[in-house]
């Protein structure tokens, strides 16, 4: 969606947007794409209109990416953020281990795991 608005000149009507779009692989299995295509544009912040309603769709300049510092800014807004202070890295992976007998059954299930080298 940035490509196709960034092609026509970081702006267009609707129309434009849907003339560079169609023709995608996955315009041709869904018959439903011009909607995916309006509720992209009105989900991310990347895109706004000047005047709602009016079919005509802008791409927000992006600023580099710079360092995040908390002392300068401790209330960044969402486009502010480095993407990894968006999106941390999971570190859930594992239920916790509730019980004695469960951790002992874990711990015989990882000494036999086998060896990466």
């Amino acid at each position: 969606m940035r490509g196709a608005l960034a092609e026509i000149g970081s702006s267009g009507h609707l129309d434009a947007i849907y003339s560079k779009i169609e023709g995608h692989p996955k315009t041709e299995t869904n018959p439903t794409w011009r909607d995916t295509v309006r509720r992209t544009l009105q989900q991310y912040s990347i895109f706004y209109q000047k005047e709602k309603g009016s079919g005509i769709w802008y791409l927000k300049e992006e600023k580099p990416l710079g360092e995040f510092d908390p002392k300068k800014n401790p209330n960044p807004g969402h486009d502010e953020l480095p993407r990894s202070r968006l999106h941390p890295p999971r570190r859930d992976h594992q239920a916790p281990v509730e019980d004695e007998k469960h951790k002992r059954k874990m711990a015989q299930q990882i000494r036999f795991l086998p060896h990466r080298t």
